[in-house]
């Protein structure tokens, strides 16, 4: 696979984790708890990876535990503290602070693999930064102390995904896709359920619209989980941790749309914040050495 078609997939699974605030909102609103709902969705990737790749998963060595264990304890950590945060905020609020990872991606790269970021990804960054301020609206917001609370939870699962963008990005290659994306459903599965049960929150839903918490359901269990991390573990193999944190980051832009059709309002800050970050991608996936060659022979002929 070429690198513009992991990047590419890697698009779809930010339009799809993006619709994936929503459904958890659905599912916040009709009583679920945010244990319950990332144990349910840990329960159906699990089921579904072991399902396709159980020949690569009984033959699994050491060293493909180790990986797994840590790429999986890493992922299941952010989306429990971010469904927990997401509780105390809207669908569109909790979108937009996710984005923030891409901060702390190459941060991460840098301390623990040594690769010192290329000037044109510092400016992407602060591109990017730039445009997440605009979409959270951080100057305006919800100072109330359940707010700050849900803040922080949002922004502490921002570092436990950056920490497993980075980990999938570079120690993750040598083991099978399947078997990593099995680890991080079957871990989502029992932190949460772990987490659901120390807690005392294990609400399901009110059944006072059955269609639309199955629906919702299974979005967040087959497309968000199952599907998504698939596709985020075998595409970051050809592409580095930096792009795809920048390509991820706009699941943000699309939960505020999709928070839109949910019926929250769309404001200049959303248009002008996503325009932003779109720019801040494309900064860092052109390579504008090659494109400045390109030039030169093409004005010498």
């Amino acid at each position: 696979m070429k690198k513009y078609q992991a990047n590419l997939l890697l698009l779809l699974v930010a339009v799809i984790w993006g619709g994936g605030f929503v459904f958890v909102e659905i599912l916040l609103n009709a009583g679920m708890a945010p244990g319950m709902i990332t144990m349910i969705r840990g329960g159906i990737f699990s089921v579904c990876t072991f399902a396709l790749f159980f020949k690569r998963i009984i033959k699994m060595t050491r060293q493909d535990l180790k990986v797994g264990l840590i790429a999986g304890g890493t992922n299941a950590l952010g989306f429990l503290i971010q469904a927990i945060g997401q509780n105390m905020a809207s669908p569109s609020h909790a979108s937009l602070i996710t984005m923030i990872y891409v901060i702390f991606v190459p941060i991460v790269c840098w301390i623990v693999y040594k690769i010192r970021p290329r000037l044109k990804t510092v400016f992407a960054v602060i591109m990017c930064v730039i445009g997440a301020f605009f979409l959270v609206n951080s100057f305006t917001g919800d100072t109330s102390t359940t707010a700050l609370i849900g803040d922080g939870l949002l922004l502490l699962s921002t570092v436990m995904f950056a920490v497993n963008i980075a980990y999938l990005g570079n120690s993750c290659k040598q083991t099978h896709y399947g078997v990593v994306s099995f680890f991080m459903g079957a871990t989502m599965f029992v932190i949460s359920f772990g987490y659901a049960f120390i807690s005392g929150q294990t609400q399901l839903p009110d059944r006072s619209d059955a269609l639309i918490t199955i629906l919702s359901v299974l979005y967040l269990g087959l497309l968000s989980s199952a599907l998504c991390q698939i596709v985020q573990v075998y595409c970051q193999r050809f592409t580095s941790a930096v792009s795809a944190s920048l390509i991820l980051t706009l699941e943000g832009f699309f939960g505020g749309l999709f928070s839109f059709v949910y019926g929250e309002k769309i404001t200049w800050n959303l248009i002008v914040g996503g325009v932003i970050i779109i720019i801040s991608v494309l900064l860092q996936e052109i390579d504008f050495s090659s494109l400045k060659n390109k030039l030169k022979l093409n004005k010498k002929r």
